[in-house]
């Protein structure tokens, strides 16, 4: 053991000269030899100019940290990469080392299902890949832990086109009862969320854009809504029609459907899962 440690001192004295630092002590001959040998890697990768020897572990988790932070969508992004570092055979592999072949095979088996798991649609396949394809651009751009980037060589499954079609006035009808509402003031969270999908009617905005207005954004008088933040990160303006106003002027104090909470609104659109989220928007103002 003393012959071990002294080859473990001497060898960290040499890499301290070098630069770099490691405390890390010694139980046996096979791990201090392990040991000199990586650090004896990592110098020479770093006077060749070689990239890290980083996982796909590791990248995620590093993406996460410092780019999925920063999203207004960081939760669900964040939900998606700790499934894939659950479910990908190959996330503890080096990145240098992950082959287009890896990526497609998972893909398929994805598209595929299995015993335990029903298969994945293509448009959720290829918002995974829209998550994976951007931590590895950064990776190899930003990070330098990449030389190649073998996704350009994978291609993501076409999602299926969006439906177009606006409910019929029968199914408007059915859902706002559905929710206990028929007409005047909300009273109720399900009431303000009827009445927050007839403004979707009437203007085509996004859930999260109408249960979160206030006041202060709509100009009654020139008819129109201003958000200052939306999806693609952009501020726009929304032209109101008069249907639209007078569903505002039945929100107490002006402010449509606020505070309903998203979980609230999620399961209102599983329970109508039929009538895509897109069919409640329509594109004319009156």
């Amino acid at each position: 053991m003393g012959a071990v440690r002294k080859a473990g001192d001497r060898w960290r004295a040499e890499v301290r000269r070098r630069g770099v630092y490691d405390s890390e002590m010694f139980r046996t001959k096979a791990e201090a030899v392990r040991w000199m040998a990586e650090r004896e890697a990592d110098i020479e990768d770093g006077r060749v100019g070689k990239v890290p020897r980083k996982t796909l572990r590791e990248a995620f988790e590093r993406y996460e940290e410092t780019e999925t932070s920063k999203k207004r969508g960081w939760r669900a992004e964040s939900i998606r990469i700790a499934k894939f570092k659950a479910t990908i055979p190959f996330i503890d592999k080096p990145l240098t080392e992950i082959t287009s072949d890896d990526w497609s095979t998972w893909r398929d088996s994805l598209a595929a299902g299995s015993v335990d798991r029903k298969p994945l649609a293509p448009g959720s396949i290829a918002r995974d890949f829209n998550v994976i394809r951007a931590m590895c651009r950064i990776a190899l751009d930003e990070w330098s832990w990449l030389k190649v980037n073998v996704l350009t060589r994978v291609k993501s499954p076409t999602p299926p086109p969006g439906k177009e079609r606006v409910m019929s006035p029968k199914e408007v009808k059915a859902l706002c009862a559905a929710l206990g509402y028929t007409d005047g003031t909300p009273t109720t969270q399900s009431q303000r969320v009827a009445l927050g999908l007839l403004f979707a009617l009437e203007t085509g905005m996004r859930a999260g854009e109408i249960f979160g207005l206030r006041a202060s954004n709509v100009d009654s008088k020139n008819r129109v809504a201003h958000l200052p933040l939306t999806k693609n990160g952009q501020a726009r303006n929304v032209p109101l029609s008069r249907r639209a106003i007078e569903i505002l002027e039945l929100s107490a104090g002006g402010d449509p459907h606020l505070n309903t909470p998203s979980n609230v609104v999620a399961g209102i659109r599983r329970r109508w899962r039929a009538v895509s989220a897109h069919g409640l928007r329509k594109s004319g103002t009156g």
